[in-house]
């Protein structure tokens, strides 16, 4: 039993489906219609540059087995490199964000609940901001120790300071403790 391409392609979308499904990609979201799009690229690439006959079920069996690693592998390397493009694209300077015409939204979420976050950062020192900036950046106290020249304990100490004083704003007290 001999398919053509489209027949070899229409009966084994599951092999495209298994692969998916092993990044653990939910099937109602877009990013599962998209890497389909791709895996569906890459098995009709690898049918065409296959060069052995797929005559019998074991022969085709085998094919979809290699051609399932394969697949699997592409969308991998697609899905970490869109993970670091956004990851660059997140770590950017705010003011080149602007400068490029990406500038954030700027909502006031806390306006809810009666907070300031400007109110928060101007009481802060040059110091904690700076630290602060690092920390929500995702660097860890131990990373962070050497770039500001202080020891992880302060760092630690200062991030938990912070941390208080952003909880006894939010809970309608002052900054100072009072």
């Amino acid at each position: 039993m001999t398919y053509n391409e489209t027949e070899m392609f229409t009966h084994n979308t599951r092999v495209i489906h298994k692969a998916i499904a092993r990044l653990h990609v939910h099937p109602a979201t877009e990013l599962y219609s998209e890497l389909f799009g791709i895996g569906s690229e890459a098995y009709i690439n690898y049918l065409r540059h296959f060069e052995d006959p797929l005559e019998t079920e074991v022969q085709i069996e085998r094919f979809n087995r290699i051609a399932g690693s394969i697949i699997y592998r592409v969308l991998l390397r697609t899905l970490q490199r869109t993970q670091r493009n956004q990851a660059k694209f997140n770590n950017t300077n705010l003011e080149d964000l602007v400068y490029n015409g990406h500038e954030p939204a700027r909502t006031d979420d806390y306006s809810l609940l009666g907070f300031n976050v400007d109110t928060f950062y101007g009481a802060l020192r040059p110091l904690d901001l700076k630290i602060l900036y690092l920390h929500a950046t995702g660097k860890s106290n131990k990373e962070i120790a050497p770039v500001m020249q202080l020891s992880e304990a302060t760092i630690s100490r200062r991030i938990r300071r912070m941390r208080n004083q952003l909880v006894t704003m939010i809970n309608g007290g002052d900054m100072n403790g009072e």
